[in-house]
């Protein structure tokens, strides 16, 4: 996705997106920077300099971004691979998702409360 997309979507300036972008790239110590760059016409037919991020980096950035944007873009790169986003319905759910109950290993201890979680084959409960 390019600089200019990520821009659109979320609403923000093309120079802070790529200011961002910069920022991210040398936190990730990413040496290549050119690899990423890309060029686009302004409305007066100008080059101007874009970069265009892999899914990973586009999800990287936005992740830092609000959770409205980041759904956003989320659908977008969807779009772009050509998938639909699909609701899950709620008589679906179960079949969906993987199984989330948690049980130890070696005993189960439910007298003392509710499980919140597993450290090695303990049971850790509130």
């Amino acid at each position: 996705m390019t600089s200019r997309e990520i821009a659109e979507l979320t609403g923000k300036r093309h120079d802070h997106v790529m200011r961002d972008i910069h920022y991210m790239l040398n936190a990730l110590g990413e040496k290549d920077v050119p690899k990423f760059g890309a060029i686009y016409l302004d409305d007066y037919g100008r080059e101007q300099p874009m970069l265009a991020l892999p899914k990973d980096l586009t999800l990287t950035l936005v992740s830092g971004y609000s959770i409205p944007l980041r759904h956003r873009i989320v659908t977008r790169w969807l779009e772009l691979e050509g998938h639909r986003a699909e609701p899950i319905a709620l008589d679906e759910t179960p079949q969906r998702l993987p199984d989330l109950s948690v049980q130890s290993k070696t005993h189960q201890k439910e007298e003392r409360g509710s499980v919140c979680g597993v450290i090695g084959e303990d049971l850790i409960l509130l």
